[in-house]
């Protein structure tokens, strides 16, 4: 039998994935390989529901990859859950090694990752994405950060008072510490309040009401 009749088609993934827990593991391995986007889509989702470690590598390369949306996700927002539910040691070390790539979908997606992954580690891999020269990145940077709460009030503070910040970046800042929502990071925001001459910054800060 050939590589490719081994790869489920899509009919039979639905089936496949009902029952994740008794299928063996290299059935969704090979379902990483197939032509099918859907395919993929499932295989990559049983591949974190089994925690299939040898899935790792694969499914970090699908990261960065323009993919067609898939109604409301793509093989790169499920790819980016599935490494999600990995241990950090077997995640950081890779985001480590693409963090400086020139792909910036892959940028992005490192940094919606990291926002999963708990600790320091994490937290100081985002502080290097929050200085991206692109604002995506910038912004899942952001969103990542809001999800580490009090650990991470210290790097969007530092970023926050920065010189020739963009408009676009103090925003996505000052989301990030209105979604953490303690009191340290509401004080923030409202000493930023009291050194902004912006008026799009007023407003924006205004709009919050907080």
């Amino acid at each position: 039998m050939s590589q490719e009749e081994n790869i489920p088609t899509y009919t039979e993934m639905l089936q496949l994935i009902e029952n994740y827990q008794i299928v063996e593991d290299d059935v969704f391995l090979n379902g990483l390989k197939s032509s099918d986007e859907y395919v993929i889509w499932y295989s990559v989702k049983a591949c974190g529901l089994k925690r299939i470690e040898a899935s790792v590598m694969p499914i970090f390369n699908f990261l960065g990859v323009a993919f067609k949306d898939l109604g409301n996700s793509n093989i790169r927002k499920i790819a980016v859950w599935t490494l999600s539910k990995f241990p950090p040691e077997l995640i950081i070390p890779q985001i480590k090694t693409k963090i400086k790539d020139d792909n910036i979908l892959l940028r992005e997606d490192l940094a919606d990752l990291l926002g999963f992954i708990e600790g320091k580690e994490s937290t100081s891999l985002l502080s290097e994405l929050i200085e991206d020269k692109d604002d995506n990145v910038i912004l899942w940077a952001s969103l990542s950060l809001s999800k580490h709460k009090n650990g991470a009030i210290d790097i969007l503070n530092q970023q926050l008072f920065k010189q020739n910040n963009t408009l676009s970046k103090i925003i996505y800042l000052l989301d990030a510490l209105y979604k953490i929502n303690t009191k340290k990071s509401i004080d923030l925001i409202n000493q930023y309040k009291e050194t902004t001459s912006s008026q799009d910054e007023l407003k924006y800060i205004k709009s919050l009401k907080i």
